[in-house]
């Protein structure tokens, strides 16, 4: 225990801390007075333990917000649209597709009606 006269004002410790020492100089006056912040200790009623016992509280998740109605929003439309530009591009390939077996059977017709009118001549002489 330090022993500090009584016509020297201190201030008092906080609750949390307790003085620890107190300088002063040749005049007796005091320069600095030490605080040592101290934790309050945790008591649980039935527990002895020979040791210090550490108490370590459980670690919870953190729960993400969920994201705001304007990202869903955007990301929505993102999506809509990517499936848009999909299916666009399954058209157009099948479009290329058939405008190439048009393509085929109208030269395969146009042969053909070559072919009867060379015929048609043959059997017309």
């Amino acid at each position: 225990m330090i022993m500090v006269p009584m016509e020297i004002n201190l201030l008092p410790p906080k609750p949390n801390e307790t003085l620890m020492g107190v300088k002063t100089n040749k005049f007796e006056d005091v320069t600095c007075a030490k605080y040592k912040p101290v934790t309050p200790r945790v008591t649980i009623d039935g527990v002895q333990a020979l040791k210090q016992v550490k108490v370590v509280p459980s670690k919870e998740k953190k729960k993400r917000a969920p994201p705001a109605a304007h990202d869903n929003d955007e990301k929505r439309q993102w999506m809509i649209v990517m499936l848009l530009n999909n299916k666009i591009q399954e058209l157009i390939e099948y479009t290329h597709a058939l405008q190439h077996r048009i393509d085929k059977e109208h030269i395969y017709r146009k042969d053909l009606e070559y072919e009867l009118t060379i015929l048609r001549r043959y059997v017309v002489n």
